[in-house]
């Protein structure tokens, strides 16, 4: 996610190198929300079915349904959230990373 944000952002910057600082943060931030929305759904997604062989185990050894679905998916749900809030993260770490590089990029021209 962040290689696809500082590249893009990069690109935006190799086509035109007169481009503002505000416009290519207003970029970023644009690019950074298409990804976290996709990407935070496949995140959450794979951590709950990745749970399921886990379910069948605990159904098959007869484990009651409350502590079956407390033990798996509040773990699952952990994880997702946690991978979530990374994903949130790295947004605007990327972007002002990336804007720093081009800064410097910019001094040399």
């Amino acid at each position: 996610m962040a290689i696809t944000m500082s590249s893009s952002i990069f690109e935006l910057f190799e086509k035109n190198n007169e481009i503002r600082l505000s416009i290519l943060k207003k970029s970023g931030l644009e690019i950074g929300k298409d990804i976290m929305g996709t990407m935070t759904n496949i995140l959450f997604f794979a951590y709950v079915s990745g749970t399921i062989p886990a379910l069948l185990l605990y159904f098959k050894n007869a484990s009651p349904l409350g502590f079956t679905l407390s033990m798996n998916l509040s773990v699952e749900l952990a994880r997702a959230l946690a991978g979530g809030i990374g994903i949130v993260l790295t947004i605007p770490i990327t972007l002002y990373i990336s804007i720093f590089f081009i800064k410097r990029k910019q001094a040399k021209l």
